[in-house]
């Protein structure tokens, strides 16, 4: 009887959740899916935002996560938002094994209440699955791995910071001793700051970072800094994340090791 009432009260939910974990369990590519109306991929996920190009009837793309009622795609040179409601449904959940699993997994978890992620959802079945998701995933590869193979310039990333349960969404902006990020949106950077107590800090924090469908524990800090690249994220400035390996690029070794000692901290919270 509970597993009838999930499938139908909870399929919303669902729908939405399957898009989110089949672009991050898909790899490199994303989650490919076609156009069934002619769209327009904007540089923010609103209205109002720039229209970067557009994208015709049947157009093959590559979503590769879900913010809102927007979806960030990549089609060859151009990444930018387009509407969800451009593309054909998901699959039905009794006909896709990570719907499958995650009713299963609904069921057993349906009396707990987690940490909301970015204050979505008060019953804690969503954040639930979406955590058990992200630590599964959490690897722990060397920055040099990262840099050359993984986290390209411009490529963007989403960002779990573990202990509030937030996430946002960061473009490469530099790869040298460590990984140097923006914010993609104004939305992104608000959430940020939210992470921080309200307040910019050179402080760091353990987060999930996941690129391209390859998630990897890391640490970041909170002071954005130097140059910039996206002029209307409300930041001015670029952030620094840390992996396993990396260091500053100034050579301050006690900066260089607390980003150390937090990155491994996020590989171990996925651990246990």
């Amino acid at each position: 009887m509970i597993k009838w009432i999930l499938k139908f009260i909870m399929a919303p939910i669902l729908v939405c959740l399957i898009f989110r974990v089949q672009a991050l369990a898909s790899g490199v590519s994303g989650l490919s899916i076609s156009t069934k109306n002619f769209a327009e991929v904007k540089q923010s996920p609103f209205e109002s935002s720039k229209i970067i190009t557009a994208l015709p009837i049947g157009e093959q793309v590559n979503i590769m996560y879900i913010e809102g009622d927007w979806a960030y795609i990549i089609r060859g040179g151009d990444a930018g938002y387009v509407r969800l409601d451009t593309f054909y449904e998901a699959p039905p959940v009794e006909e896709n094994k990570i719907g499958i699993d995650t009713a299963l997994y609904i069921e057993d978890k349906i009396t707990e209440s987690p940490a909301i992620e970015n204050g979505a959802n008060n019953t804690g079945v969503q954040i639930a699955t979406v955590v058990k998701e992200r630590a599964s995933k959490v690897t722990f590869p060397t920055w040099d791995i990262i840099k050359a193979d993984i986290f390209k310039l411009n490529t963007p990333a989403e960002v779990y910071d573990i202990k509030s349960g937030k996430v946002y969404y960061v473009q490469s902006f530099s790869n040298g001793n460590h990984a140097d990020v923006e914010t993609v949106t104004q939305q992104d950077t608000d959430i940020m700051f939210d992470t921080f107590g309200g307040e910019w800090s050179w402080d760091v924090r353990p987060v999930w970072v996941t690129i391209n469908g390859a998630t990897i524990a890391g640490s970041i800090n909170g002071m954005p800094h130097a140059s910039e690249t996206i002029y209307d994220n409300g930041m001015n400035g670029q952030i620094c994340i840390h992996f396993k390996g990396s260091k500053t690029h100034n050579g301050n070794q006690s900066y260089t090791d607390l980003h150390q000692e937090i990155a491994q901290e996020a590989y171990d919270i996925s651990q246990n």
